[in-house]
């Protein structure tokens, strides 16, 4: 299993593979990352790639990105939802077979709420569990980490 110590410890120039860093603020200072800022743009990014082509993810959890449902109630889609429909994806492109499984990008959350992290980590590490037992691939386990980042002028 290949162990990760810092996205600083990449070098972005050899990388052929897509990164994809979801924040409504923060911009990472490498220019590896795709920046999305809500959810549908992630949806979209990763509509735009076969999910083997995806080799990281960077997930911020409050993204500030608002809708109503069809009652009128205010709901927020968050970092949370963007990796459980990942997963769901995943799990579709498997059985339709898209992919084969054997590969699942590094998953980190760079967020600042504490709560968010972990619930996003509970969602990936427990897949990765199950999907390591079904394809007998060790996978990288999801973790709370930070690139290198700036915040627009204006925050």
């Amino acid at each position: 299993m290949k162990i990760i110590k810092t996205f600083e410890s990449f070098n972005s120039t050899e990388n052929k593979k897509v990164w994809i860093y979801l924040d409504d603020l923060r911009t990472p200072k490498d220019p590896t990352w795709v920046v999305v800022r809500n959810f549908q743009e992630f949806k979209d990014e990763v509509e735009k790639h076969n999910l083997d082509d995806i080799e990281r993810i960077s997930f911020d959890h409050d993204l500030a990105d608002f809708y109503y449902d069809e009652d009128g109630e205010k709901l927020e889609n968050t970092g949370k939802t963007a990796i459980d429909w990942f997963i769901n994806k995943h799990i579709d492109d498997m059985k339709s077979e898209k992919i084969t499984g054997k590969n699942f990008p590094i998953i980190t959350v760079h967020s600042d709420n504490p709560r968010g992290v972990q619930n996003i980590i509970g969602l990936v590490n427990p897949y990765l569990d199950f999907l390591g037992g079904e394809t007998g691939q060790d996978y990288i386990m999801a973790k709370a980490e930070k690139p290198a980042f700036d915040f627009p002028e204006e925050f």
